[in-house]
């Protein structure tokens, strides 16, 4: 196995890897409390949406639900998938933990291991190096990412 999660997954689907492109482009982090109003928070909630649509397509799945600083996060406060609403709860907007969630509710549609943790940081981090290399790097420099 690979020493960094941004190698555990060098083939992913490429109209997965480009859609994670222009998720990027988008600076859905902009939407966060503090850096904008509820424009910049809308335009980051269509990105992520538009992202989880693309990338469900292209793997067959149920779009997840996405929710933005539910009340759920007290008892999970980096981010969760709830299977049993098929939903995304993030604390905020954020590309690595979208993905991260995202391959939870992968991984509970398609019958994999629920819960898996080292297999939804290997998808989500090599998701987010093959994209954009120089955002990766970016992040990891200033300890954004939990995991790199």
């Amino acid at each position: 196995m690979s020493s960094t999660y941004k190698d555990r997954f060098p083939y992913i689907d490429r109209r997965v890897v480009e859609a994670t492109r222009r998720l990027i482009a988008a600076r859905p982090w902009r939407g966060n409390p503090g850096r904008g109003g509820r424009a910049e928070f809308e335009a980051a909630y269509a990105a992520c949406r538009a992202w989880l649509e693309e990338a469900s397509a292209v793997y067959w799945l149920r779009v997840p639900f996405l929710r933005i600083r539910s009340l759920i996060l007290i008892k999970h406060p980096f981010g969760c998938y709830d299977p049993a609403v098929n939903t995304i709860h993030l604390p905020k907007f954020s590309v690595t933990t979208l993905a991260h969630e995202f391959r939870h509710a992968y991984q509970h549609q398609t019958g994999c291991p629920d819960g898996d943790e080292e297999d939804a940081r290997g998808w989500s981090v090599s998701l987010i190096y093959l994209a954009d290399p120089a955002f990766y790097r970016r992040a990891v420099e200033r300890g954004l990412l939990l995991y790199w």
